[in-house]
């Protein structure tokens, strides 16, 4: 096999690679939506408007349609990605936020985070109650500011 050939051969895609880059992607769009789901949020707070494509939809077959258009695909997705990155990013800043008014500093930064992020410990209707009245509205509200201040960073 010349190096031509090999080159050509290096660049296809797999429908195996194509379908596990599509199955993540999904994966990463419906955590987002479970994210809004638990804290409450309209789908709008969560996702720009590429998330209309997604209501009543299956994240795969959308994403897959994407990849079959040509220039609005390229564009739908480029959005996509833009949106989840911003989605990290606000989760991020809302853990940094919540974790420097946390009175508790005391606390190793994981046991914050489990508390956080409402992992169960041997306390846990208290910790429920805690999670529920204080974490999760300080997390909801950090998360939207910083989305809100995020936002002229889409394209």
């Amino acid at each position: 096999m010349d190096s031509t050939a090999a080159r050509k051969g290096s660049r296809k895609l797999s429908g195996k690679s194509v379908h596990t880059l599509i199955e993540g992607v999904a994966r990463l769009v419906d955590g987002q939506k479970r994210f809004a789901d638990e804290m409450g949020l309209p789908y709008t707070r969560i996702f720009n408007d590429g998330f209309e494509a997604f209501k009543n939809q299956d994240a795969n077959k959308v994403i897959l349609e994407w990849l079959h258009c040509s220039d609005q695909g390229q564009r739908n997705l480029e959005f996509l990605f833009s949106d989840l990155m911003a989605h990290q990013l606000a989760l991020v800043e809302a853990i940094s936020a919540i974790q420097a008014d946390s009175p508790r500093k005391e606390r190793p930064l994981v046991e914050r985070l489990q508390s956080l992020l409402g992992e169960r410990n041997k306390s846990t209707d208290q910790h429920r109650r805690h999670y529920m009245e204080v974490t999760a509205p300080a997390l909801v509200a950090a998360y939207a500011r910083a989305r809100e201040e995020g936002s002229e960073l889409l394209p």
